[in-house]
């Protein structure tokens, strides 16, 4: 996570400060990602996708497959006394071959989101042609 601050954050923080300090209003953090670390993996019969997602409870995940895509957006919301702070994420990554939609699978333990896409079988299994 980068820690370093730019001068918007600064900004931020101090009208953050004056907010709180001057009128008593309650602070606001928002922060959106696009990029969860996707990776995907290709075993002999499923494509696994895994997606790093620390501090998101599993209810506040949503997975959707569509038209050869995963998608994979959450959002996490924290509202204590005068402070409301709020994390979304949103990435999505393309999946190369046939999926048999009805066996997908997913896990979500320690942060990290396991997908499992099986692969539907081909019944093609082709035939060389010769060259006369």
């Amino acid at each position: 996570m980068n820690t370093r601050r730019t001068p918007i954050d600064e900004m931020n923080r101090f009208f953050d400060q004056f907010r709180g300090d001057a009128f008593d209003w309650p602070t606001v953090r928002s922060n959106t990602e696009t990029d969860l670390n996707l990776t995907m993996e290709r075993t002999d019969d499923a494509y696994v996708v895994f997606a790093d997602l620390p501090g998101f409870e599993r209810e506040e995940i949503e997975l959707t497959f569509e038209d050869g895509m995963v998608e994979i957006s959450a959002t996490h919301e924290v509202d204590e006394d005068s402070h409301y702070r709020s994390r979304a994420v949103f990435d999505r990554i393309s999946v190369p071959d046939d999926i048999d939609v009805e066996a997908i699978t997913a896990t979500y333990q320690n942060g990290v989101l396991e997908i499992s896409l099986p692969t539907l079988e081909s019944h093609d299994t082709g035939h060389r042609i010769d060259i006369n």
